[in-house]
């Protein structure tokens, strides 16, 4: 579900001292330090500069700056983002999503209802960072606080567990532990791990995973179908 941006960031010149904390919790990275300029008013050596087309409005900058240096701005022209999950291979999407656990229509970004789905056609067309991610579809930037599970799961099953953290960026976390990363190839849990926990009925919660895995599967719709649909 394509999220709508229609207010940007804009930054206050003579407010802004560099202290760089912005940068360091925008999910899209749009904020780089950089010297501040003889023509720029302000005291300051750094500023922030800030990418506009990078900005998708999510105003985790607003919450930490110290200098209320930072304003909205309501752009003349909102745009839409989100990825094109009929632009990607329709097998590859459900074999990367069946990798996790989480089917592909399932929404895993409440802000922006960004589906896994669409997580993983960004994945396929290039997105391999939760930055670059957040740039193809939006997630994360709404609350930025409840996705950063599954945006780390798909980049896993996808290969990218080794993208390299955003080196100034306060806004990841881990992801949680999940049944599903114990699932071997052949669908079934290791036996040492239902002995040490029987309490749990673990093969009766696999068998549950994949029966709603199955009700939560839909038929994505061809191009020329999904315009023509109401």
């Amino acid at each position: 579900m394509p999220k709508i941006v229609r207010m940007v960031v804009e930054v206050i010149e003579d407010l802004c001292t560099g202290c760089n904390l912005c940068s360091r919790v925008c999910p899209t990275a749009a904020f780089t330090l950089r010297d501040r300029l003889p023509s720029e008013a302000g005291t300051s050596r750094m500023i922030v500069e800030l990418d506009h087309s990078a900005c998708y409005n999510a105003q985790r900058c607003l919450e930490v700056c110290p200098h209320e240096a930072l304003l909205m701005k309501e752009l003349d022209e909102p745009f839409l983002v989100g990825a094109d999950i009929h632009a990607a291979d329709q097998a590859a999407i459900e074999a990367l999503c069946a990798k996790t656990g989480i089917p592909s229509a399932a929404p895993v970004c409440p802000c922006t209802g960004t589906t896994m789905g669409e997580l993983a056609a960004a994945i396929l067309q290039g997105a391999n960072t939760p930055e670059k991610l957040s740039l193809a579809t939006g997630v994360r930037t709404g609350c930025s606080e409840l996705c950063m599970h599954p945006v780390l799961v798909i980049l896993a099953a996808a290969g990218h567990a080794d993208a390299p953290k955003y080196p100034k960026g306060y806004q990841w976390y881990a992801a949680a532990p999940s049944l599903f990363q114990h699932v071997g190839a052949d669908g079934k849990l290791p036996q040492a791990l239902k002995d040490k926990y029987p309490e749990y009925r673990l093969d009766e919660e696999i068998a549950d995973l994949g029966r709603l895995r199955a009700l939560s599967a839909i038929q994505i719709p061809a191009n020329d179908e999904a315009g023509e649909s109401k």
